[in-house]
């Protein structure tokens, strides 16, 4: 057996493949002495927990992962990314781990020829004692699409912007370090990245770079000149704010990224940034590198994580729908009972139409049998579907330790946010469904067909007896109207920005039962308030705010009852189980209603700073000379519990 395993290995490498061993681990004495073997051979070793993207820009030899208790298909993704050809996968498993629809989904897209199942403890340990890890290239050798890349790189002056878009292992790092070496050495480079690690390559190519974390691109970014260039890697895991502190860079920027799923917002910073930088600089140019150079074409693991989680669709799509009344049919299933063709169609279309769909969401389509889909099928062909997620109800148990801010188990989304953030814990005993993604094919898009499948989603969820349907998205305008139009209000708007999006969440909602509605009803109309207060002291834009009042369709309710809400709220934030920002906004209509009592002037100037300058809580410590955020939030619990114990 063991030169059955040295023969897999050899053709692999013959290949410049690499090999994916699933390890069948007997737990004998063998088995830890693999485990050791592997930190000697500085393994990637992969954990619950782990932040695996602080490796993406570097290079594997091997790769352990551990599937026996969980599959984070985002990790699996991204870090089979960095291994190089001739590299070692190794993967611990056991039956549960082969038998998890999302692994063996996988699996299913790996030719048998591809991968080795190690049933013998010994047999790896012979192996990996003998084995010679592939060696480092000393020297950069480009390819000749690499050249042209270089040529083109050798070019760029003044205010330019330059976009290289490739998948992971083409040497997109690589070709910038030669090309930072060459400039001239009165160049001036800022170069950024996730994290200082990734951006080693660089660094170590052009040491005089001044490196510049993500979050201190806006300050530094001010002295720049136009003779600079600043250059950023891995530049789509960027959050959003950063991404635009960017766009006024005075010099030639360059931009490297992937578009993967598992690269935070890949297609995002396609999509949204890509029109922005067109607009901003009088040059402008994309590169793309499609050859592999960290292992050969044709390679079986990248071609199965590329197929399984359809992570480039390049499908064509069906004929435009010219009469939508016409042969259309819906089914409700599960991603696992689908057939594998139908379970990629589906697949491709959530990862066209939303460019945060990620391996992770495709894991829990299969692994997950409270997650169901609501297809829309033009004869055989899928050309939409809802994924709806079953959630509630709470057991009763949790549901005080929610609402006061004590537990936060994951999942179950709008049961969580109605006790916490709602302080409706009413709710939270309710069975809930959550649309987490709606896609229509694009050629099949302005005839009604995505409202046709709402109504459709709405349907079922009542005859399986939901008492709600719930969705969050970011808050853009055109995604605001769509739900609006379709009949569904907003009950909450968070207070900060989503990284990918740019636009702080809203929760929309559709009551389905009266157990539900008059719940949802009375929050929608204190939401209607709150935005207003927002819109008051500058915390929304006023065009968000304008658009969410004039197509609400509930009224502002009376002056007594939002006053008992501002008291509510005041009262769990003085006991620190509602953060300021939700308190925040009451606070302000409290000041502008006058609701406050007769106080210490002094404590009034406090509440007014905090309600509402545009600086946050940090800013305003330290505008007002306590030692931290720490520090004036206790100050403002301890005014808070003056004003609301009593009531």
């Amino acid at each position: 057996m063991a030169n059955a395993l040295q023969r897999y290995y050899t053709e692999c490498a013959a290949r410049n493949h690499r090999a994916v061993l699933l390890w069948h681990a007997e737990d004998t004495p063998s088995t830890e002495l693999i485990l050791s073997l592997l930190d000697d051979l500085k393994t990637l070793s992969v954990h619950q927990g782990m932040n695996y993207r602080r490796f993406l820009g570097t290079e594997q030899r091997a790769v352990f992962f551990d599937l026996r208790q969980e599959f984070h298909a985002d990790a699996w993704v991204a870090l089979t990314g960095t291994l190089v050809g001739r590299g070692l996968c190794i993967v611990r498993v056991n039956q549960a781990a082969l038998e998890r629809p999302s692994f063996a989904h996988v699996l299913s897209w790996l030719p048998a020829s591809a991968l080795f199942h190690c049933h013998q403890d010994q047999e790896l340990l012979d192996f990996l004692t003998q084995w010679q890890a592939p060696q480092r290239q000393l020297t950069y050798s480009p390819t000749p699409r690499q050249q042209t890349l270089l040529d083109a790189l050798q070019t760029l002056k003044g205010h330019s912007a330059f976009l290289i878009d490739a998948p992971r292992g083409r040497g997109k790092t690589a070709t910038l370090a030669h090309w930072l070496a060459q400039l001239p050495e009165q160049a001036k480079v800022w170069l950024s990245a996730p994290s200082k690690e990734q951006a080693e390559v660089c660094l170590d190519a052009r040491p005089s770079c001044q490196f510049l974390p993500p979050d201190q691109l806006q300050h530094q970014l001010a002295k720049a000149q136009q003779d600079d260039y600043l250059v950023i890697d891995e530049a789509a895991t960027l959050p959003t704010q950063a991404l635009r502190s960017i766009l006024s860079f005075p010099g030639a920027l360059i931009l490297a990224t992937t578009t993967e799923g598992y690269e935070y917002a890949g297609r995002g910073f396609r999509l949204k940034f890509e029109a922005e930088l067109r607009k901003r600089f009088a040059y402008y140019r994309i590169f793309t590198l499609k050859e592999p150079v960290r292992w050969a074409s044709e390679d079986p693991l990248e071609e199965a994580n590329n197929t399984a989680f359809t992570l480039y669709s390049q499908r064509e799509g069906p004929a435009p729908i010219a009469n939508p009344d016409g042969a259309l049919t819906y089914a409700v299933t599960h991603a696992r009972t689908l057939s594998i063709q139908t379970r990629i169609r589906v697949f491709e279309l959530l990862t066209d139409a939303h460019y945060q769909t990620s391996p992770n969401d495709f894991r829990l389509l299969l692994d997950d049998t409270a997650q169901h889909l609501i297809l829309l099928k033009n004869g055989m062909d899928v050309i939409g579907v809802a994924w709806l997620a079953e959630e509630g109800p709470l057991i009763q148990d949790l549901l005080d330790d929610i609402t006061r801010g004590i537990r936060r188990p994951p999942g179950n989304l709008l049961p969580q946010t109605y006790c916490y953030y709602l302080k409706a814990p009413e709710l939270g005993i309710l069975r809930h469904g959550r649309i987490v993604r709606i896609a229509i094919h694009q050629d099949c898009r302005r005839v009604g067909l995505g409202s046709a499948l709402l109504s459709q989603t709405i349907s079922w969820a009542m005859q399986q007896n939901y008492d709600s349907l719930g969705t969050s998205f970011g808050a853009d305008i055109p995604l605001l109207n769509f739900w609006q139009q379709n009949g569904w209000f907003p009950v909450r708007l968070g207070h900060k920005a989503d990284p990918a999006s740019g636009h702080a969440s809203v929760l929309f909602v559709q009551p389905l039962s009266t157990r539900s509605q008059p719940a949802l009803r009375r929050l929608a109309s204190l939401f209607l308030s709150e935005v207003s207060f927002r819109a008051w002291c500058g915390m929304i834009d006023n065009d968000l705010a304008a658009n969410i009042g004039q197509h609400s369709g509930f009224r502002s309710l009376p002056e007594s009852e939002l006053e008992s809400r501002w008291h509510l709220l005041g009262r769990f934030f003085m006991r620190q189980q509602l953060n300021f920002d939700d308190y925040r906004p009451w606070l302000a209509a409290a000041i502008q209603c006058e609701w406050l009592p007769p106080m210490d002037t002094y404590e009034r100037h406090l509440l007014q700073q905090a309600a509402y300058l545009s600086l946050d809580l940090s800013q305003v410590a330290e505008a007002e000379g306590f030692t931290g955020k720490k520090a004036l939030l206790n100050a403002l619990r301890e005014i808070c519990t003056r004003l609301h114990q009593s009531v």
